[in-house]
């Protein structure tokens, strides 16, 4: 970038300077179309991990699933909050991991890797794919 493309702005605050550049060149970006991670339906998938994770709305659990899309493997990943009552979303989630939210009771998340279960993506407003549900994994040849 040469000296034409910048403008330099110098602002003094009591006894300081701060040097501000401000870039004048020509910035371009593309409008792109949402395309969602998955289309809406029901799909296999396996528990892939928790973290924790803060933004400026607080802390949240950020939960990641590997779901399988004919030969394709997608990671989708979805948010709750960071507690367990039988009524949260966390509870629901558990429950597709085959996992009962009992008052008291400790979950080992580490031990729930690679749990079978099932997603239900729906596309949300916005046009992403959004996981709606856990389910616990049916194996239709034992459902027979």
């Amino acid at each position: 970038m040469n000296d034409s493309q910048l403008r330099d702005l110098f602002l003094r605050f009591a006894d300081e300077v701060w040097e501000v550049r401000i870039v004048t060149e020509n910035f371009v970006a593309t409008v792109e179309d949402v395309i969602p991670v998955l289309p809406a339906g029901i799909y296999p998938a396996q528990f892939a991990g928790i973290e924790t994770q803060t933004n400026d709305n607080g802390t949240f659990w950020l939960w990641r699933f590997l779901a399988h899309d004919g030969n394709n493997n997608v990671e989708v990943t979805a948010t709750t909050s960071p507690r367990i009552t039988p009524r949260t979303k966390a509870a629901k989630y558990l429950a597709g991991l085959g996992v009962v939210a009992k008052v008291g009771e400790q979950v080992d998340f580490l031990s729930l890797i690679e749990q079978p279960c099932q997603l239900v993506i729906v596309i949300n407003d916005a046009g992403y794919s959004r996981i709606d549900n856990v389910l616990p994994f049916v194996n239709k040849a034992k459902a027979k």
